[in-house]
């Protein structure tokens, strides 16, 4: 007599020959036992499909999904795939180039068994791939209340705070029952961040979470082959996802949620604008006015904005249609280069450096200097050098790196 797995773990993996073992070693030592781990790769043309049949004729936990070729959908075709087969009572999920503790799932899972929940979610760290340094994510500000293992039962205004949180699935578990009668997938198509309607639909469909403060995963960035600091035109396409989400939510009588999904636009609007060289500015407000245009002007001036700020304004001239006013508030008045010349194909220079190695290195450098400040001070405390104010070249040296760090966040 055979009983379903506690736990079904769905590993996405393409072309991370130099990680995909590492990750599957942390997951194959949970502390929880009853686990499938079903690997599914997306076409690699490296090594890694060898190196998970390795892992599926030592293990029968190990279940390979191999497909032939990368889907247009990729990490989404992969993760439906792994939903498709995956026979847990609950299902996590994890990139074939992160590294996951040993208690975290087993520690998720008996939180959201213990506490009747149908989502369990923990802290995760960045990681350098290239250099091994973590930081702390753009998450951690949603955790600072949180001290213990909490149980909250999900009215309006919880799940209104649980979509603010960081949509990535790989620090999460789910009830698989919930997922599917909810009909949950991962939308297939030519997007970036397919995790985000994903992440709405899981929320808006559970009736509790538990939350465990605990960093529990490491997620690995700046590895050859991501394209995380992509701000071209290719990634408007996060857009699409309204369509996604608007339309889940209409088909589950969530429309409530309609002004947030509206308030979600007009954030990601605000920071990719930023960043947006001046002559795709145009294919941005394209994406943004077609949104836009689905909604009252009651909808917009109720969106809990400053009408003063950028944010604000951006979204009203879309809905005015009025491109100009759109560039006039994009880059808060900075200059921005524009994009190659149509059909130039410009390749990165080989010591180009990626905006996102700059700000983890600027991060862990500030962390470096903060914690020699500390040291110091301890030191003048217990009488072992003179206390002194800080110089003028050190007030200038952080006073640059602060506006340094800013600049490249920003």
């Amino acid at each position: 007599m055979t009983t379903n797995p506690k736990l079904s773990i769905i590993v996405t993996s393409y072309n991370v020959q130099d990680y995909i073992s590492e990750a599957i070693d942390s997951i194959l030592a949970q502390s929880i036992g009853e686990i499938e781990v079903i690997v599914v790769d997306d076409g690699s043309t490296d090594q890694t499909v060898e190196i998970i049949r390795s892992y599926a004729d030592l293990d029968n936990r190990v279940k390979p999904i191999l497909f032939k070729e990368n889907t247009i959908g990729g990490v989404a075709s992969a993760a439906n795939a792994g939903l498709e087969v995956a026979t847990g009572d609950y299902i996590g999920f994890a990139d074939g180039d992160d590294v996951y503790d040993s208690e975290m799932f087993g520690k998720m899972y008996r939180a959201a068994v213990k506490h009747d929940a149908d989502l369990a979610i923990c802290q995760f760290m960045l990681q350098n791939a290239v250099t091994g340094e973590r930081v702390e994510s753009d998450d951690k500000k949603h955790w600072e209340q949180i001290e213990t293992i909490t149980p909250i039962s999900l009215d309006p205004e919880s799940r209104k705070r649980m979509i603010e949180f960081s949509p990535v699935p790989w620090r999460k578990i789910y009830r698989r029952e919930m997922i599917q009668r909810n009909e949950i997938r991962f939308p297939v198509g030519d997007y970036f961040f397919e995790d985000n309607p994903f992440h709405w639909a899981s929320v808006l469909s559970a009736q509790k979470v538990v939350l465990l403060p605990e960093v529990l995963c490491y997620h690995r960035m700046a590895r050859p082959g991501q394209t995380m600091s992509n701000v071209g035109p290719s990634l408007f396409k996060l857009f699409k996802h309204h369509d996604n989400i608007r339309q889940w939510l209409v088909k589950h009588e969530q429309e409530s949620y309609l002004p947030l999904l509206i308030e979600w636009v007009a954030k990601q609007n605000a920071w990719i604008s930023e960043k947006a060289a001046e002559d795709d500015l145009h294919l941005l407000f394209n994406e943004i006015h077609a949104i836009i245009s689905q909604y009252s002007s009651e909808d917009i001036t109720g969106l809990a904005f400053s009408k003063d700020g950028r944010t604000y304004k951006m979204i009203a001239a879309a809905k005015a249609n009025d491109l100009a006013q759109f560039k006039k508030f994009a880059h808060g008045g900075k200059h921005k280069k524009t994009s190659p010349p149509k059909g130039e194909d410009v390749k990165p220079h080989p010591d180009r450096v990626d905006l996102e190695d700059i700000y983890f290195a600027l991060i862990v450098i500030k962390k470096r200097i903060d914690k020699l400040e500390d040291m110091m001070v301890a030191a003048s405390e217990r009488g072992f050098v003179e206390q002194n104010h800080p110089s003028s070249q050190e007030k200038q040296a952080n006073s640059l790196l602060n506006k340094l760090v800013q600049k490249v966040k920003g």
